[in-house]
This record gives structure tokens, C-alpha cells and sequence, in this order.
């Protein structure tokens, strides 16, 4: 049986890349493929997934004394033993290179990709910048050549890769791999809201409060309000008891969910039937499962995501809206969502999970026949 290291962004308690990791975990067991994790410093999981975590990073090690630090890198380099049982690496789903991560991430990166530069590497469903400085450029150039095979989600993505020399291949989010069963019940249809944690929302958090409390008042159905994070302590938790809280004391049926269960939780999603948030996977998901969607969104990060995955369906334009725009952009929201064709999108979610399942075959294929 083949081992495959898996990196991305997972066990921060961050429901869009720990439901990548359960659906990606699944996919590549069922065709005998052992994946395996890096064990972070901080295990969070949001739905505490029993996943094989044993490769060990010495940069996510917190070191009081930088030159130790330093040496227990370069030993961690130059030695061999801790990837030869290891046949290839996959950098699953994420945005990691953007350069709102820093450089220092980017440098990490390289170095891994540096490690396995005898193995098979792998990007999966990447998004890829904004990046503005050179350096980082240069960075990013280095720790994309080293990859066999790179497929993005969105076309910004690839037209940034393209002007750097490298090709990649246009497929989706990972989270499109999703063995996904809509099984709609009438009696439990639903709205899920979401709202992010992050300071620059928070400016524009009463008005977002506002139109979605309009919003459920006149399509009078159960509310369901989904936090991306799970820890009682996290930011994001709290801004979305906080919407919660105000939906309740307004006269609104709602609810605030936290589901461990990946199966309930693509149960709660089949049974809703339109989401409205702010976090780009409450998009995706809404889409996988066939709802009715709409987003907010605040800087060219997530301008350039949300925008992404709603290019798929020709709904860049109809179903998306800067934060600032929030009050002048209620009607939009309403009559997009009401326009929305679901059977149209439902082809289109087919196509994605197609693909994306298809390139996951490639890569497993290219592993075990070492291609």
C-alpha cells in the first residue's frame, strides 16, 4: 500500500478544511491509498476526525532559542529517514501561497517541497495569491516547479501561474470530491447564515445583522446559524452566537449549529435550502448540496475565491457583493437568489465532482504505477 503525506490547512478548527480533509481521507482509503498527516503543534479538529497524523514539521515547533531552531531544520533536511517510507506528497485544497500568509510561510513551503524533491508532488484545487512582491513571487515560482502535476479551482489562479511559466489545470475545490446525495425533506427546509471572525467585518457587522434578520422575516423559515469555528473560544464562534442571539430575541426561529458528525452535518446541508455567508466553503457546500447562495466578501483574498467558485455557475456577477455594498445590495440579494436555477446548478456541481474526482484518480494512478 502506497503512503501519501497529506498538507493543508486541517486541524485549525476551520470547518472548510477539515470537511476537505474527511471527504479527501475517504476518497483515498476506498482505492487503498494510506494518507498520512502532519502532526500539528495544535490538534483542533472541527469534527475531531480520527485521521493518521505522524509526519512532524520542526517549523510548526515553537523554539525559545532561534539557532536551535535553525539546526533542528537543517538536521531535519539533510536526513533521509523521515520520508522513505513516504511515496509521495499532496498539497490538498487551500489558499496557502496567498501572500497574506507571509513569506516566511511561503519559505516553509519550498523547503518541504525541497525535502521531497525525490518523491511525486501533487497540488490539488490551489488558489494561488494576490501576490505583489517579487520576492514572494520568486517563491512561489520555486515551490510550484517542483510540483508533477498542479490543478487550481479558479481561473485567477491560473492565469497568475501561467504568467509565471507554469501550467496548470482548471478543476475545482476539493471539496467537489464529495459522494454527495441530496435528499431534500420539504418539512425541514432551511436558511444558514454564516459570518467570519475577521477585525475588518466586524466594521460592517449591524448591517450585515440587519438584512439578514429582513431576509428571514419575509421568507418566514427556520434559521440555521453555522459557525466555521467550534471552539467555544474562537472569535467566529462567538460574532455567530452573537447573530444567533439577535435573530432569536428578534421573533426568529433559529437555531446555532455546531455538528461533529460529517454525515449530519451533509444532512443539515441537503435539508437547507438557501446559504447566505461570508466564509468561502458555507459557498461551496452550499452549492455541492443544491441550495440557493449567496456572499459577502471584504479584500481581494476572498474576492478573488468567492468570485472563483461562483465563475462556475455564472454567478460572479448576480450572487456576490463587497461588504461596504451591504445595505445598497439587499434587492440584489433577494432577486439573485430568487433567479437562482437549481437544476441548472446541480449539472454544473455533477460536472466539478467529475472532474475533481477524475483528478484524484490521476494522481493515485501516477502514485502506484510511479509516473
Amino acid at each position: 500500500m502506497k503512503n501519501v503525506l497529506i498538507y493543508g490547512v486541517y486541524d485549525f478548527d476551520n470547518l472548510g478544511d477539515d470537511y476537505m480533509v474527511a471527504v479527501i481521507d475517504e476518497y483515498l482509503k476506498s482505492k487503498k491509498i494510506n494518507p498520512i498527516y502532519i502532526n500539528n503543534s495544535t490538534i483542533n479538529n472541527y469534527f475531531n476526525l480520527a485521521i493518521k497524523r505522524e509526519f512532524e514539521l520542526p517549523f510548526n515547533k515553537k523554539y525559545k532559542n532561534k539557532i536551535i531552531k535553525l539546526f533542528e531544520i537543517m538536521k531535519w533536511y539533510f536526513h533521509k529517514n523521515n520520508i522513505k517510507n513516504i511515496d509521495s506528497l499532496i498539497f490538498m485544497g487551500g489558499g496557502y501561497t496567498s501572500e497574506s500568509f507571509g513569506t516566511r510561510n511561503l519559505l516553509n513551503l519550498l523547503l518541504l517541497c525541497k525535502k521531497f524533491k525525490s518523491k511525486k508532488i501533487f497540488f490539488t484545487g490551489q488558489t494561488v495569491g494576490p501576490v505583489y512582491k517579487r520576492l514572494n513571487m520568486y517563491l512561489i515560482k520555486k515551490i510550484y516547479k517542483s510540483g508533477s502535476a498542479i490543478f487550481v479551482r479558479e481561473t485567477k489562479s491560473q492565469k497568475f501561474l501561467a504568467s509565471l511559466g507554469i501550467k496548470s489545470k482548471l478543476v475545482g475545490d476539493d471539496a467537489f470530491l464529495t459522494n454527495y446525495c441530496v435528499k431534500r425533506d420539504k418539512a425541514k427546509d432551511y436558511i444558514v447564515y454564516n459570518y467570519k471572525d475577521f477585525k475588518t467585518y466586524e466594521n460592517y457587522k449591524k448591517e450585515y445583522f440587519k438584512i439578514l434578520l429582513r431576509f428571514a422575516k419575509e421568507k418566514k423559515m427556520k434559521v440555521l446559524v453555522i459557525p466555521f469555528r467550534s471552539s467555544k473560544g474562537a472569535d467566529e464562534y462567538k460574532c455567530n452566537y452573537e447573530l444567533y442571539t439577535f435573530l432569536k430575541s428578534n421573533g426568529i426561529n433559529t437555531e446555532f449549529v455546531v455538528e461533529k458528525s460529517i454525515n449530519n452535518f451533509q444532512e443539515i446541508l441537503s435539508n437547507s435550502k438557501i446559504v447566505i455567508g461570508t466564509a468561502y466553503h458555507s459557498i461551496v457546500l452550499g452549492l455541492i448540496f443544491n441550495n440557493k447562495v449567496f456572499s459577502y466578501y471584504n479584500g481581494k483574498y476572498y474576492k478573488q475565491k468567492i468570485e472563483g467558485i461562483l465563475d462556475w455557475f455564472n454567478l460572479s456577477k448576480t450572487n456576490c457583493e463587497p461588504m461596504n455594498n451591504i445595505l445598497s445590495s439587499y434587492n440584489k440579494m433577494c432577486s439573485s437568489i430568487e433567479q437562482l436555477d437549481i437544476k441548472s446548478n446541480e449539472k454544473i456541481v455533477k460536472n466539478i465532482h467529475t472532474n475533481v474526482t477524475k483528478t484524484w484518480d490521476y494522481i493515485i494512478k501516477c502514485i502506484i504505477e510511479n509516473k
